[in-house]
C-alpha cells in the first residue's frame, strides 16, 4: 500500500496497524459522548423519531467506517493521495497478495546430509549412542521378536555381542528380553539363574562410562532394574542398584530418585548412609520439604527426639506436594511392615499427621473433606445413615439370592480379578469381581448376576457413587492383609456378609473390629486404617459397597477421582 498525502502540511502518513494518534482517541472519545447524547435524546422522543434518529446514526457510523484513516473527513483520500473536497467520487482500489515462485533444481543429498536427515526421524535415537548407530538395522531386525519370540531375539543380540561387544544397546535389549521368558517350565535354578542375570547386568550397565551408554538409556536401566528386584523381592539388590544409580545422579532432572535412594536407606536402617544421602540431597534441593521431613524421621528413629522435634515442626508441605508425599510415605510404611518393623511404620504415620499430610495417625485419607462427622465403625441406627433403611433392607431380603449369585460365579474362576502381588498384600491373596466401579456399571458383569445389579439399579447412591466400588470380595484362606485404608473419607463402605468363615477378623484403627456375619450388613470408613486375617481353612465371601458420606454435599458426591487416585485405589 502506498502511503497517503495528508492534509496537514503535506505530511505522509504510512500505514499502520494496531496503533492509534492522539487525535483519533479524541474522535473516539467524541463518538461515545454523541452516542450518550442521542441515546437520552431518543429517550425523550415520540415513537417516529426513536426509529428515525438510530438510523441516522447506523447510517453516519457505516459512512465514517468507510473513510481510510480519517485525516481527509468521511470522503477519505483520492486515488493519487491527496485530500479531496466533498461530492468528489472515491475509487477504491484493492490489493492482492502476490504468490512468489521460485525456479531452483533440486539436488541430491550428500552423504553428511543424508545422515543428519535419518536422525532427525529415527524413533529410536534416544537409545542409540554412536557405536550403535552403525548397525542400528541389526538391533531394529532383532527388536521385532523381544515380545513375541523372545527366545529368538536373544540369540540375534547374543550374535550382535560376539561381533560388537561394545554395543550398549544390545546388550540392554539383551537383558530385558530375558525379562519376557516364558518361565513355566523352569525349574527354580532356572529361573533363580534368571533373576540374578538380569540384575547384573542392569548393574554391570550402571558402572560404564556416560560416552558408551545413551542418557535416556542409562535412565531406563535404572528404573527397568528396580522395578525387578522390587517384583522379585530382591531387598540388596534394590538397594545396590539405587546406590549406582545415585553415583549417576546428573542424568536426573529432579530430586525423585534422591527421595527413592534415601527412603531405602531408611527403611534398611542404613542411617549413617542416609544421613550423608540427605545431606547431599539438601544442598542440591534446600527447599525440599520432603528431605527436611526424612532427616526429622531419622532423627527420631535415632533417639533425638528433642532435635527431630524442632526440625519437623517447620516442615511445611504445598498443597499440590501432599498426594505424592503421602504416596512415598504410605509404601514406605507397608515395606516396613513387610519387613517386621511396625514400630518404625507408626513412628512415620504420626510424625506424617502432624505435618499434615494424614488427618490422623489412623486415618489417612488422600482425598479429604474437612469437618466430617467421623467414626472407624458405624451403626445401622445411626441417624445419619437412616436414609438408606429400604435399601438396607432390601439387601437383607435377598442376602440368600446374592449369596447363589456370588457361589455361582466363584465357579468360573475367570471371571475374578486377583489382587496378589499388591503392597498391601502379607501372604494369601484377594478376588473381586467387580459389579460398578467409580459410578459406572460393568454391563457383561451384570448379566451374569442379574438379581444383584437390578437391586443396586434402585440403590443409585451407591451405584452411581463416583469415588465407590460395588463388588464381590473373596480373601482366601490363610491370608493376612497389611494395615492399609482407602482413598478418602468421603465416603462409608457397607459390607454384606455371605459366606463368613471361624478365624475371620477385621480389625480397623486401635483396637475396633467389625463383626462380621452372614446376612448382616455392617458399616465401616474405610479411610482408616484396617488390617485383615481369614487363618481358616474357608473363603470369606462378601458384597461390598460404597456409598457418599451422609455430612457431604449432594455437589461433592458427584466429584470423581483424578486419574492417578483411580489408577492407585482401584483394588481398594
Amino acid at each position: 500500500m502506498n502511503s497517503v498525502k495528508s492534509c496537514r502540511k503535506g505530511e505522509t502518513i504510512k500505514p499502520r496497524k494496531g496503533h492509534y494518534y492522539p487525535w483519533e482517541k479524541k474522535l473516539v472519545k467524541c463518538a461515545k459522548f454523541v452516542c450518550y447524547t442521542l441515546t437520552d435524546i431518543v429517550k425523550r422522543c415520540n415513537f417516529r423519531m426513536r426509529v428515525f434518529i438510530p438510523c441516522i446514526v447506523i447510517s453516519l457510523a457505516f459512512a465514517l467506517a468507510k473513510g481510510d484513516d480519517g485525516l481527509c473527513s468521511a470522503e477519505g483520500p483520492s486515488p493519487d493521495g491527496t485530500c479531496t473536497g466533498a461530492g468528489k467520487e472515491i475509487t477504491e482500489k484493492k490489493v492482492h497478495d502476490q504468490v512468489l515462485t521460485y525456479a531452483y533444481e533440486e539436488k541430491p543429498m550428500n552423504e553428511s546430509e543424508a545422515e543428519v536427515w535419518a536422525r532427525r526421524f529415527y524413533s529410536k535415537l534416544a537409545y542409540t549412542n554412536d557405536y550403535d548407530w552403525s548397525i542400528r538395522h541389526l538391533l531394529d531386525d532383532a527388536d521385532d521378536y523381544i515380545v513375541n519370540e523372545p527366545s529368538q531375539a536373544m540369540a540375534k543380540f547374543e550374535a550382535i555381542l560376539d561381533k560388537y561387544p561394545q554395543s550398549a544397546r544390545a546388550f540392554y535389549s539383551l537383558t530385558r528380553t530375558m525379562e519376557f521368558l516364558n518361565k513355566t517350565d523352569m525349574t527354580d535354578e532356572e529361573k533363580k539363574a534368571i533373576d540374578v542375570k538380569v540384575i547384573h547386568n542392569y548393574k554391570d550397565m550402571l558402572q560404564r562410562k556416560d560416552g558408551d551408554i545413551a542418557r535416556t538409556m542409562l535412565g531406563s536401566c535404572i528404573h527397568q532394574g528396580l522395578l525387578y528386584a522390587i517384583n522379585k523381592n530382591r531387598t540388596e539388590d534394590k538397594l545396590a542398584l539405587l546406590e549406582l544409580g545415585f553415583k549417576r545422579k546428573h542424568i536426573f532432572e529432579n530430586d525423585r530418585f534422591h527421595e527413592l535412594y534415601v527412603e531405602e536407606l531408611v527403611i534398611s536402617e542404613y542411617f549413617d548412609r542416609a544421613e550423608k544421602a540427605l545431606a547431599v540431597a539438601l544442598e542440591e534441593f534446600p527447599r525440599n520439604q520432603f528431605f527436611k521431613f526424612m532427616k526429622g524421621i531419622l532423627l527420631k528413629y535415632q533417639g533425638q527426639k528433642k532435635e527431630a522435634s524442632i526440625l519437623l515442626r517447620d516442615v511445611e508441605f504445598a498443597q499440590n506436594e501432599v498426594y505424592g508425599v503421602a504416596s512415598d510415605l504410605v509404601s514406605m510404611a507397608l515395606e516396613l511392615h513387610k519387613r517386621g518393623k511396625a514400630p518404625m511404620a507408626d513412628v512415620l504415620y504420626q510424625e506424617a499427621s502432624k505435618a499434615h499430610i494424614f488427618l490422623s495417625k489412623y486415618q489417612r485419607p488422600y482425598d479429604t473433606i474437612l469437618d466430617l462427622d467421623s467414626k472407624p465403625i458405624w451403626s445401622m441406627d445411626d441417624v445419619q445413615v437412616t436414609a438408606y433403611d429400604e435399601e438396607f433392607t432390601l439387601l437383607k431380603e435377598s442376602w440368600e439370592t446374592i449369596r447363589g449369585e456370588a457361589l455361582e460365579i466363584r465357579k468360573n474362576g475367570s471371571l475374578w480379578i486377583s489382587t496378589s502381588g499388591q503392597e498391601w498384600i502379607a501372604r494369601g491373596t484377594t478376588l473381586q469381581f467387580p459389579i460398578f466401579t467409580w459410578g459406572k456399571k460393568r454391563s457383561y458383569h451384570c448379566t451374569l448376576v442379574p438379581k444383584t445389579c437390578q437391586i443396586f439399579k434402585t440403590f443409585t447412591a451407591s451405584s452411581k457413587f463416583p469415588k465407590g466400588h460395588v463388588r464381590f470380595e473373596v480373601i482366601s484362606n490363610k491370608t493376612h492383609l497389611f494395615p492399609h485404608s482407602g482413598p478418602t473419607n468421603a465416603r462409608l463402605r457397607g459390607h454384606l456378609g455371605l459366606q463368613v468363615p471361624e478365624g475371620f477378623k477385621m480389625r480397623i484403627a486401635k483396637g475396633n473390629y467389625l463383626p462380621e456375619k452372614e446376612g448382616t450388613i455392617t458399616l465401616f470408613e474405610d479411610s482408616y486404617e484396617y488390617e485383615i486375617w481369614n487363618e481358616s481353612d474357608d473363603e470369606m465371601i462378601v458384597l461390598s459397597f460404597d456409598m457418599p458420606h451422609p455430612d457431604i454435599t449432594y455437589q461433592q458426591s458427584k466429584q470423581a477421582f483424578n486419574s492417578n487416585i483411580r489408577y492407585t485405589f482401584n483394588y481398594l
